[in-house]
């Protein structure tokens, strides 16, 4: 008999290179974290998922019964398709949040043609391959430093490190600038 897994009803698939085990002992009970792979109990063909933290058998009423092979849907990929015995999905083309939050920049004068120094956040999990999203959590164009002028105004530069956010500030003007405070959302996407 051959399930088709209605991927949608698992959270657990909204990351990258998520993947189902083939175990010989039962799961259940067994602590897990959200990133967290799927379990398939190969006697029983029962499918556990992470749920509140433990494992638990993942039911549905359109998947009851025994499982004896796996496909993929959209975004998802079966590695073989399907999965009999052994095999791995990923989502290449899904994105996983590591880490959400806020950075207030400095307010130190800034010399003309000049950056300031880093200013950084701690985001634990961070790559130097993900993206930085980063926004005004305000209106900030009534705010010195960022008032749209002839003259020029000052702007940001985000980047990550090994778990970090960082951020300077770089004064594009003829003229030293002192900012007045602004804080950015920042979110790392991989």
């Amino acid at each position: 008999m051959k399930y088709l897994l209605f991927l949608f009803a698992i959270p657990l698939f909204a990351q990258t290179n998520a993947q189902i085990a083939f175990v010989a002992t039962s799961p259940s009970g067994v602590a897990c974290n959200s990133r967290a792979s799927l379990r398939l109990y190969v006697p029983s063909g029962v499918l556990f998922s992470c749920q509140s933290g433990h494992y638990a058998a993942f039911s549905t009423s359109s998947a009851t019964g025994t499982v004896t092979s796996l496909t993929a849907s959209s975004p998802l990929v079966a590695t073989p398709s399907p999965i009999i015995a052994t095999g791995t999905y990923s989502c290449p083309t899904c994105t996983i949040t590591v880490f959400s939050g806020t950075l207030t920049l400095n307010t130190t004068l800034i010399a003309s043609a000049a950056c300031s120094t880093a200013q950084t956040v701690t985001a634990t999990g961070t790559a130097t391959t993900d993206t930085i999203i980063a926004t005004f959590n305000a209106d900030v164009t009534g705010i010195t430093g960022y008032v749209p002028l002839t003259t020029g105004m000052l702007t940001i530069i985000v980047y990550p490190t090994v778990n970090t956010i960082n951020a300077k500030v770089c004064n594009n003007t003829s003229a030293s600038i002192t900012p007045s405070a602004v804080t950015l959302n920042v979110r790392v996407a991989r």
